[in-house]
């Protein structure tokens, strides 16, 4: 006997891990508006030159950050131009009329772990590299908020 309901749970994991990809880009997104916020926020306060020019070399390193950060958000949720394409099993009715062609020494299970295996290999495959792609965008956040911190506190510790 085989265990279908192993390929089934997989298969549907994996299309839970998708849709929390999709979700996972939301708080990227927030701290990144924040970063900008802030520094537009400086840069739009009388400085002296000097906090000016440290002011800028952070920002540098910040839009370097950050752009490499949008990078890999963009690549994780959209793929650029070629969008991600997740297998499913097929349509119900599709289903249903293989099951009735089959022949009596043929079993249904077999293809339904065939489907539910095909499509959640594709899928992982998928999930995966989204999944270092977010990896590798929060590491320029994180990158681009030390920035924004340290250049934060220059800021204040110079107008005190």
């Amino acid at each position: 006997m085989v265990n279908i309901d192993l390929y089934k749970e997989f298969y549907f994991f994996e299309i839970n891990r998708k849709n929390e990809l999709n979700n996972a880009v939301n708080i990227p997104v927030l701290i990144l508006s924040v970063i900008v916020s802030i520094h537009f926020f400086v840069f739009s306060q009388t400085m002296s030159c000097l906090l000016s020019v440290v002011g800028k070399v952070f920002a540098s390193f910040t839009f370097l950050s950050i752009s490499f950060s949008i990078y890999y958000l963009l690549k994780s949720f959209l793929n650029f131009h070629k969008a991600h394409t997740y297998r499913e099993i097929p349509p119900m009715t599709e289903v249903y009329n293989y099951e009735k062609k089959l022949n009596k020494s043929e079993t249904f299970d077999t293809f339904l772990i065939e489907e539910f295996s095909d499509c959640a290999s594709h899928n992982f495959e998928i999930n995966k590299t989204r999944t270092e792609d977010l990896a590798k965008a929060k590491k320029g956040i994180f990158i681009g908020l030390i920035t924004t911190f340290i250049f934060s506190i220059i800021y204040i510790l110079s107008i005190l």
